[in-house]
C-alpha cells in the first residue's frame, strides 16, 4: 500500500515537473503587464463592482484573484499557453498552481482563459472565456474541468468556452495614470479573432493631365492629395485637394486643366487686327497701323496722390514713371509714419503710403531750483507751462512761461533765489 501512494505521489510530481518545463516556455504574456501590480476592476457574476490589486510575474498571476475550491485556497497562477492575435490583443490560459481534491479522491486544477486588448502601456481590458461555475467560492467564470485538457492543444478551443449570457469587460490600470477606456471597446468574437479594422487605404492610380501632383500609390484615411494646373492651365472642373474617406474613396471629383483663355481686347483705332474671338495661353495676336499712321508710345502716368496735412509738398499735377515727389513736414511737425519720399510706379501707382504729420513732443521739463510747476502729462509744440518761485524767493534769471519748441527743448529753465 506505501508503495502504491509513493509511486503515485512520484508520477504525480514527474508530471508537474515535464507540465511546467511544457508551458513556461508556450506562454507570452503582453509586455507591459509582466512583474507590475495593476488595479482589477470588474462586475462579477452577481452583478456586483469590485476592485483589488492583481500583481503579475513574467508568466504567474501571484495574487489578486482568489477563490476556495472544496476548502482549498487557490491564489496562484502560471500562465501556461497563449495565443497573441495582434500587437494589441492576447489570448492566455492560466492554471492553478495548486490543485484541490473533489469528493471522488481526484486531483483538478482550475483555468482561466484571459483575452487581453491594450489600449495604452497603462491601461488594458479583458474577458475570461469560461461559463460560471458555482463550485468555488465566489462563483466565477473559470474552466474547472473533471479531466485535465491537453495543455499542447488549441488555446481558443481547449480553455476557452462559455455560452450565453456573454462575459462582461473587467479592467487592468495602472494606478495614477489617466488613460481610459474607447467608447467602441467590447468583446471581439470568437476567441481568436482580433476585430481590429484593417486600415482604409485610398489609391492613385490615374494622372492628372496638364496638372502636377501625386501619380501612384496609396494613402490613408484624411489623408490630403495637391494637384496644380501647369502655368498657362486653370482648373475648369473637379478639385485641386481631395481627400481619403473612409469608404477608401476620394473625396470630389478629379480636376480638370485647361489653357487660360484670352479674349480678344476692344478695337484699336487707326489698325487692323482681330476684333473678336478667343485665345489660348501664349497665342499672339498682331496689328499693323493704317496707312498713313505709326505706333506712338504712351508715357506711365501718376497722378498726385491726396493732400498731407501738416505738411508742404505736391498738391496736384502728373508725374512720370520713377518721378520722385518729396514732402516735409511743417515746422513743429515729425513724420509718425509713411514715406516723406514717394516714386511713380510702372502700374501708375506711388510706392511707399502718404506720410502723417504730427505735432513734436517736448519732454516733461521738471523743475528749476526752488522753483514750483503746473505739470501735465504730455506737451506738444507751442504748449506752455508756468512756474512760480517758492515762497521766500524771486526770479534771479529765466522766464516765468516756458513754452515747447519746433526741435523738441524748452526755452531757458528759470532761477529763483532768496
Amino acid at each position: 500500500m506505501f508503495a502504491e501512494k509513493f509511486l503515485f505521489v512520484l508520477a504525480v510530481a514527474v508530471q508537474i515537473l515535464i507540465f511546467s518545463k511544457k508551458t513556461d516556455a508556450a506562454c507570452s504574456l503582453p509586455t507591459e503587464l509582466k512583474d507590475g501590480q495593476w488595479k482589477y476592476t470588474y462586475t462579477d457574476v452577481q452583478n456586483t463592482e469590485k476592485t483589488t490589486t492583481v500583481t503579475f510575474g513574467t508568466t504567474t498571476i501571484s495574487s489578486g484573484i482568489s477563490f476556495n475550491a472544496l476548502g482549498t485556497t487557490i491564489d496562484e497562477w502560471n500562465c501556461i499557453s497563449s495565443l497573441q492575435i495582434s500587437n494589441t490583443v492576447t489570448v492566455a490560459a492560466f492554471r492553478s498552481t495548486k490543485h484541490y481534491s473533489d469528493f471522488n479522491s481526484g486531483s483538478r486544477w482550475l483555468y482561466m482563459c484571459m483575452k487581453f486588448t491594450k489600449v495604452a502601456n497603462d491601461l488594458f481590458y479583458f474577458y475570461l472565456l469560461s461559463d460560471v461555475d458555482t463550485t468555488i467560492f465566489p462563483a466565477e467564470r473559470i474552466y474547472n474541468p473533471l479531466v485535465q485538457p491537453n495543455q499542447d492543444g488549441d488555446v481558443c478551443s481547449t480553455f476557452c468556452s462559455y455560452a450565453d449570457p456573454k462575459p462582461k469587460i473587467r479592467t487592468l490600470k495602472k494606478e495614477g495614470t489617466s488613460s481610459v477606456l474607447p467608447d467602441d471597446a467590447s468583446l471581439c468574437e470568437p476567441c481568436g479573432n482580433s476585430c481590429e479594422k484593417a486600415p482604409i487605404l485610398c489609391t492613385v492610380s490615374e494622372t492628372v493631365p496638364f496638372a502636377t501632383g501625386p501619380t501612384d500609390g496609396s494613402y490613408n484615411y484624411l489623408d490630403k492629395i495637391t494637384y496644380s494646373c501647369y502655368t498657362g492651365y486653370e482648373v475648369q472642373s473637379g478639385n485641386l485637394e481631395r481627400t481619403c474617406q473612409d469608404d477608401g474613396s476620394w473625396s470630389g471629383n478629379p480636376p480638370v486643366c485647361a489653357p487660360i483663355v484670352c479674349m480678344v481686347p476692344k478695337t484699336v483705332k487707326f489698325a487692323t487686327g482681330p476684333t473678336d474671338g478667343s485665345y489660348n495661353y501664349l497665342d499672339m495676336i498682331t496689328y499693323s497701323c493704317n496707312t498713313g499712321y505709326e505706333v506712338q508710345s504712351v508715357p506711365i502716368v501718376c497722378m498726385v496722390p491726396e493732400t498731407v496735412e501738416f505738411a508742404t509738398g505736391p498738391t496736384d499735377g502728373s508725374y512720370n514713371y520713377l518721378d520722385m515727389i518729396t514732402y516735409s513736414c511743417n515746422t513743429g511737425y515729425e513724420v509718425q509714419s509713411g514715406n516723406l519720399e514717394r516714386s511713380c510706379q510702372d502700374d501708375k501707382t506711388w510706392s511707399g503710403s502718404p506720410p502723417v504729420c504730427v505735432p513734436v513732443s517736448c519732454p516733461d521739463p521738471g523743475n528749476g531750483q526752488f522753483t514750483e510747476e503746473l505739470t501735465y502729462s504730455s506737451y506738444c509744440f507751442t504748449d506752455t507751462i508756468t512756474y512760480s518761485c517758492i515762497q521766500g524767493y524771486k526770479v534771479q534769471s529765466g522766464d516765468l512761461i516756458r513754452s515747447c519748441q519746433a526741435d523738441g527743448t524748452w526755452v531757458e529753465i528759470l532761477q529763483c533765489v532768496k
